[in-house]
């Protein structure tokens, strides 16, 4: 798999209770330490170095690794990283 600068990059798909799902680019280390900072943060707020989501009307997350060459349309820029400093779980309220 490729990858630009050492990161893994995903697709997560948010489900929502109002069943709409939305489409996030993600980059991490790895689909394990994304999916745990998720969990993590679960029932809270992700914020990321792009966009900020409550995560607390959350039925599911799916993460799908992919190779950022195979989707021409996405440029390095189009992925977000969580900030853990600005990211907070239901126990930090």
């Amino acid at each position: 798999m490729s990858h630009f600068n050492g990161n893994i990059h995903f697709i997560v798909y948010f489900t929502h209770t109002n069943n709409l799902t939305t489409e996030y680019y993600m980059k991490g280390k790895s689909a394990d330490y994304l999916v745990n900072r998720l969990k993590w943060y679960y029932k809270g707020i992700i914020t990321t170095n792009k966009w900020g989501i409550k995560a607390d009307y959350l039925l599911s997350v799916f993460v799908r690794e992919i190779n950022p060459y195979d989707f021409l349309n996405l440029s390095k820029r189009d992925f977000a990283i969580i900030n853990e400093n600005k990211s907070y779980s239901l126990s930090d309220f």
